[in-house]
């Protein structure tokens, strides 16, 4: 199994940083190489969406399932990998009125040894520049914004 940690100081309260994450029709604006967001109903444990995304510039329909949604602290999807295997990511969030820390995390396995030797090491590097460029984009985006 492949992992992409990251963390993010964002100065928005933890309550704004949730409604961040909770947004999943949201996503598109903020998550790198996602297109567009497939979602009936609000989000909450066991919610299953899709996002549309280009993978080897192949449009491709992956699905989500929310395995987690606990307000203010943590957001969590099991992902159904186009390539195989499963996909985990996990947003944790704690902090105050003034400033909230964001830890993302990214756990994927494709199911093949094979697969994972040749795929494995260049799908770890677009989910980190993806989670990586999500982070910045949210901190640019709400730095100086009024709380």
């Amino acid at each position: 199994m492949r992992r992409i940690q990251l963390a993010a100081e964002l100065n928005l309260p933890v309550s704004a940083v949730w409604e961040l994450f909770a947004d999943i029709e949201n996503y598109p604006r903020y998550v790198k190489f996602m297109r567009s967001v497939e979602l009936k109903g609000k989000p909450g444990l066991g919610t299953i969406w899709y996002d549309w995304t280009t993978i080897l510039f192949l449009p491709m329909k992956i699905r989500h399932q929310v395995v987690k949604f606990e307000k203010e602290e943590e957001i969590a999807f099991e992902v159904s990998s186009p390539l195989g295997g499963m996909m985990w990511q996990v947003f944790r969030m704690a902090g105050d009125q003034k400033k909230a820390k964001v830890e993302g995390e990214i756990s994927f396995d494709l199911g093949n040894f094979l697969l994972d030797f040749f795929l494995g090491f260049f799908l770890k590097l677009r989910l980190n520049d993806m989670l990586r460029s999500t982070l910045s984009k949210i901190r640019k985006e709400t730095d100086g914004r009024d709380n």
